[in-house]
């Protein structure tokens, strides 16, 4: 006996297919959906070679600090060689004249300067002149007095000295002691030929520059006498006085302190430099 099916049961099955069709269709959307939301992962190509792993090496470093400048080396200035002793009238002398004033040119010798310059100091050293040997020509005109029972120093008298003091003054003491340690080797040359091979001539100059700084102000109103052909001072202590002294009091108080100013100023660069 063969069983029949009823209409019910046939539309059943359809709908079971149906349904189980959607399923599967649905299923695959979702699964195609997920693989395209995933985000691709980067992947590391290994090649394995003698059992080491080649990596790709990290990019460089780039440095953007400018390197520091090379320094700049300068090189050392050569110094001028010297002139022979007796052959640096000529060049001592140009370089006195282009430090000071016009004036100093008919003021300065042009023979044995350094020589008599080294004499002239040794002398004043002990309070002594040394007018034969001094580098610098001597002053035009006379000593005049004033007075008849009292006598003193004409003050005209002291102009003769003033174009010394403005020609000295008017040149930079670093100059001075520059030009003085350039040719202190030949100042110390000349030093060993007067007498004294053993002794240094830089005290030598310290103590003639001490001497004339000591020098006591002259009074403007100094009395003079004149027992024989020289005035002398009539004060006993002035008169006393070495004669290196008494020769710049007699310049005249203004010349006189000007000269010492400069003087002690100089006297301490040359112990510094």
């Amino acid at each position: 006996m063969h069983n029949r099916l009823s209409p019910q049961s046939g539309r059943g099955n359809l709908l079971f297919l149906l349904a189980a069709a959607a399923i599967v269709i649905a299923t695959g959307l979702m699964l195609i959906m997920n693989q395209s939301r995933q985000t691709p992962q980067e992947t590391i190509e290994t090649v394995e070679q003698a059992g080491t792993v080649e990596r790709t090496p990290p990019p460089p470093v780039i440095d953007t600090e400018e390197p520091e400048p090379a320094p700049v080396i300068v090189p050392e200035p050569v110094p001028e060689p010297l002139p022979a002793l007796d052959s640096s009238d000529s060049e001592v002398r140009s370089r006195l004249l282009a430090m000071s004033t016009p004036g100093l040119d008919a003021l300065l010798g042009n023979e044995a300067l350094l020589r008599k310059f080294v004499v002239l100091v040794d002398n004043l050293a002990r309070g002594k002149l040394a007018p034969r040997y001094n580098p610098l020509n001597a002053p035009s005109g006379t000593f005049t007095v004033q007075g008849s029972d009292t006598l003193r120093a004409d003050p005209n008298t002291f102009q003769r000295y003033t174009p010394y003091v403005d020609a000295l003054t008017a040149i930079p003491q670093d100059a001075l002691v520059k030009t003085y340690w350039r040719y202190y080797p030949l100042l110390q040359q000349a030093y060993v030929d007067l007498g004294y091979p053993r002794a240094q001539f830089h005290p030598r100059m310290l103590a003639a520059l001490d001497m004339l700084a000591a020098a006591p102000l002259m009074p403007a109103d100094a009395e003079l006498v004149q027992p024989k052909v020289l005035y002398q001072y009539a004060d006993p202590e002035l008169e006393n006085l070495p004669a290196a002294q008494k020769q710049l009091m007699r310049m005249g108080p203004g010349n006189q302190a000007k000269t010492q100013q400069y003087l002690k100023t100089l006297r301490a660069q040359l112990t510094t430099q």
